[in-house]
């Protein structure tokens, strides 16, 4: 932000506030999968052999007449038909639309005619991510949902139905579990928003540690069962990924490095790794990208099905490796999706004991 003066610009604050805004809009109304959506009728008209600004100002005119003139994929197409007919290639318009990822795989398919193939893949894979993702989610929602509705019952037990069985008795004279349970309950009720704001904290911080973090104890915890739930679901991604990237014909060097500056520090560390090994002149792919982020019976099938010479072959293999690890992904992530459930049915557990005891102890104490 420019200081003019002593004093702030108001134009430069006025073009970062509409920055913000359009990172948001585009964040929340077209995320990556509404992108590849978008890219992928380009191309059914392109591949029809319509003209990309023809194709372009088709889909402008489909938007204004369903009343979309104002959507984020309108102002996106806006944005490639001005870059062509300024003459500048397709995905400079596409900047600060679509992820650089996606700016990326686009520019070299359109260049080497892989287009159709190389989105279909993507849709293809951004299904399958949610769909890893719903596998660890569906044992947690619902026992997450059962505590938040016991401890809903629960303070209508503290509040209403312990005082009744009390019958006058003053406090201090209630058994000891029913005073232990209500003070439990009491501390939930007053400071239940520094909970809340608490447990978001810790999520938020596991996933930072889970993206960010490459120590040596990290990179030890990604073997236990369990905790390597993380890994397995990234080494999927990371394997298909890889070969989006390898089958819009991008070196397998400079498809590593793309990974590295659009990843994760996580995904990043290992693509680094990767490209270590072959500077130091590793020629297999299979081999490169052993740096302990795919496990080992995936790894020692992918480098024999990457070790043939053709660059096709060895994306072939990629997507071989990564369509069979997804069992693996599947079975780690429902591992840890029942292990976090379980957690949350132990604290319902322990409050429907506490529960139970207060109010038998209070109900038979004289």
């Amino acid at each position: 932000m420019r200081i003019l003066n002593g004093r702030l610009n108001p134009q430069a604050i006025t073009k970062q506030m509409q920055s913000l805004v359009h990172k948001i809009n585009v964040m929340f109304n077209f995320n990556q999968e509404k992108q590849i959506e978008f890219l992928m009728e380009l191309s059914t008209w392109m591949s029809d052999g319509v003209k990309p600004i023809d194709a372009l100002k088709g889909m402008n005119q489909i938007f204004l007449l369903s009343g979309k003139a104002n959507s984020i994929q309108n102002k996106a197409t806006e944005s490639l038909i001005d870059a062509l007919n300024k003459g500048q290639p397709m995905y400079i318009g596409m900047e600060g639309y679509f992820t650089r990822y996606l700016v990326t795989i686009f520019r070299s398919a359109e260049e080497t005619g892989t287009m159709s193939e190389a989105l279909s893949l993507l849709s293809e894979d951004d299904k399958q991510i949610k769909e890893l993702k719903t596998i660890f989610f569906k044992p947690v929602i619902p026992s997450f949902f059962y505590v938040l509705l016991m401890l809903g019952s629960s303070i209508n037990i503290t509040t209403d139905v312990l005082p009744s069985l009390a019958r006058g008795k003053p406090f201090d004279e209630w058994p000891v579990p029913a005073q232990n349970y209500t003070n439990l309950m009491n501390v939930i009720m007053e400071y239940w928003p520094f909970i809340t704001v608490g447990i978001i904290v810790a999520i938020v911080l596991i996933g930072k540690f889970l993206a960010n973090n490459v120590s040596k104890l990290r990179l030890d915890l990604d073997t236990m069962p369990v905790l390597n739930a993380y890994r397995t679901f990234i080494a999927n991604q990371y394997l298909k990924m890889l070969s989006v990237l390898m089958l819009a014909n991008i070196k397998p060097m400079d498809a590593l490095r793309m990974m590295e500056a659009n990843g994760s520090p996580y995904v990043a560390w290992h693509a680094k790794e990767a490209q270590k090994k072959l500077d130091k002149g590793e020629m297999e792919i299979g081999k490169a990208i052993d740096t302990g982020l795919i496990a080992d019976e995936v790894l020692i099938k992918m480098q024999y099905l990457t070790s043939v010479s053709s660059h096709e072959g060895k994306v072939r293999g990629l997507r071989v490796t990564a369509e069979r690890s997804i069992g693996l992904a599947m079975k780690s992530l429902k591992r840890a999706g029942m292990l976090t459930a379980l957690v949350f049915f132990a604290i319902l557990i322990y409050l429907l004991m506490n529960a139970a005891l207060a109010i038998i102890t209070l109900g038979v104490a004289k």
